[in-house]
């Protein structure tokens, strides 16, 4: 049901019910005051009667008596009449037996002596034709009354329908159009009114407020595009990056894995524990815990070793803890540690390499000068920490390599070399003993030993390794010789020798063995 009908329904009824209490009320005072004015008019009627109803009393005229008691009752108002003496001789017309309530009576007195009773008159009013009077002019009024409230209530629905109901049936039905999905197509509502009622004030606030969602809206649209494209961009990144991407719950177990970690360690990692990929899972769980433990922000570097199909890798991995950004701290609130690893093995190579050849001679890939004197000077430092051993140097000098280089040139002399510094490491090899190129073919070699007799061997030793035939081709053998002084270092009373002043005292012993005879060696303690 419309509203408009509803609201005049609604009018209807309450108009109709007030104007049935207002008709019942104003009938039941019409019917009452039709009444008096009726009595009062039959009471003014014997007044007026009273007179020559006196002369017909006095007079004992029957006959004026009845003209008299017609002439009343033929007026409507007025149902009998009665006129009587009072001796009884004169009695004209009859008492009505229905009504004698309401019924006038007028003392009749002698014309001629207003103080002498002769008899009385009694008029009796005509109640019925009193109350149908009554009751029909009521009753108009009543229907009056109701009929001008289905009217007005008639008139109210249509005016209401017209100046509120359609305005908000059209207003309804173009709002409905609106289309909330596309903020492009968010239109202000026009249907024409122009006046400024409430209705007139509704239309401006949903303008209003449809002007505010199509902002918002393209607001929210721009925002939606720009975190789309941000979140495209790192999911591209995070699925394409090289490094391996993931985030581990605080127990260390992976919960998120980018391909490239799963990659990186061999197999799908997401469910499993991240510490047992690696040679030293110790270390790395150390390091979680630690970092869930602390309260400020956290992020730690740490270099593991991993080995897939046999191959060692080098791994940085880098953990840093994920934080809310409010500061209250909910209860079971997941604590998250994003992790990400890079495969540092060619770099870690390359290091190694760059290392050993900056710390190794390019020929004979012993330890050369620089690296070497560094490598020495730990070594006595460890001997004065543990002095029962005997730390000795000895400074070797080839025996006739210079005529072999000169003779069939450096690619053989390179042999040589090369020969002679294998000789050295294998036999120092089980010594720990520290062997340098020191320049040219001279070499330096260290060794830590519990007695002297065991130093005299392996230098010994040494000087025999030296001479042995160098076979360069199937066509040439050469053979070398050497002269070493060695340099012997045990009491630790004595004040601290630098390495520097061990190196020079070895390599006087050697010159003198080359002075000697060569292809021979001296041993000497400080």
């Amino acid at each position: 049901m419309k509203l408009s009908l509803k609201i005049s329904i609604t009018i209807g009824l309450i108009s109709m019910l007030i104007s049935a209490l207002v008709a019942g009320v104003s009938y039941t005072y019409k019917l009452e005051m039709a009444t008096q004015q009726s009595q009062l008019l039959v009471k003014q009627l014997a007044d007026s009667a009273k007179r020559t109803s006196g002369i017909a009393v006095y007079l004992q005229d029957s006959e004026l008596a009845s003209e008299i008691v017609i002439s009343l009752t033929s007026n409507d108002l007025i149902e009998n009449a009665l006129i009587i003496s009072l001796d009884g001789v004169l009695r004209i017309g009859s008492k009505s037996k229905e009504n004698t309530v309401h019924s006038s009576r007028i003392l009749l007195t002698n014309p001629f002596m207003v103080d002498e009773p002769l008899g009385y008159l009694e008029v009796f009013p005509n109640n019925k034709f009193i109350k149908s009077q009554a009751s029909s002019s009521s009753l108009q009024t009543a229907f009056l009354l109701l009929g001008l409230s289905l009217f007005t209530s008639i008139i109210v629905g249509l005016f209401i329908r017209t100046k509120l109901t359609l305005p908000l049936r059209t207003l309804a039905d173009e709002f409905l159009k609106v289309d909330v999905s596309s903020p492009n197509k968010l239109y202000e509502v026009d249907i024409g009114y122009t006046s400024k009622d409430e209705i007139g004030l509704l239309i401006k606030k949903i303008n209003s407020l449809i002007s505010a969602l199509q902002a918002q809206f393209m607001s929210e649209y721009e925002l939606r595009k720009t975190t789309e494209e941000v979140q495209k961009r790192f999911r591209l990144l995070f699925e394409q990056s090289t490094a391996g991407i993931g985030l581990l719950d605080k127990n260390g177990i992976v919960t998120i894995a980018n391909p490239a970690l799963n990659q990186l360690l061999g197999e799908q990692t997401v469910g499993k524990l991240l510490s047992n990929y690696f040679e030293t899972p110790d270390h790395l769980d150390h390091h979680i815990t630690s970092i869930n433990d602390d309260d400020t922000d956290s992020q730690v570097g740490i270099d593991l070793i991993n080995y897939i199909a046999g191959r060692k890798r080098h791994l940085h991995c880098l953990l840093s803890t994920i934080r809310e950004s409010r500061r209250e701290v909910r209860d079971n609130s997941e604590h998250l540690i994003e992790v990400m690893i890079y495969d540092v093995t060619s770099r870690r190579e390359q290091e190694s390499r760059t290392r050993y050849e900056a710390d190794h001679d390019s020929l004979t890939g012993l330890l050369n000068r620089r690296a070497g004197s560094l490598k020495l000077a730990e070594k006595l430092a460890e001997h004065y920490k543990k002095p029962v051993l005997y730390f000795t140097l000895l400074m070797i000098d080839l025996d006739k390599f210079k005529p072999i280089n000169d003779t069939y040139g450096h690619d053989v002399g390179d042999v040589v070399l090369q020969k002679v510094s294998e000789r050295l490491s294998e036999i120092s090899a089980a010594h720990d003993s520290v062997c340098i190129r020191w320049g040219g073919d001279e070499f330096l070699v260290s060794v830590s030993m519990s007695d002297l007799l065991q130093v005299d061997r392996y230098v010994n030793s040494l000087l025999n390794a030296i001479k042995q035939d160098i076979v360069i081709d199937n066509y040439l053998t050469v053979s070398v010789g050497s002269s070493i002084g060695a340099l012997t270092l045990f009491d630790a009373a004595d004040p601290i020798i630098l390495i520097d002043d061990i190196i020079k005292g070895a390599d006087a012993l050697m010159y003198q063995i080359k002075q000697g005879g060569k292809d021979n060696y001296v041993l000497k303690s400080l």
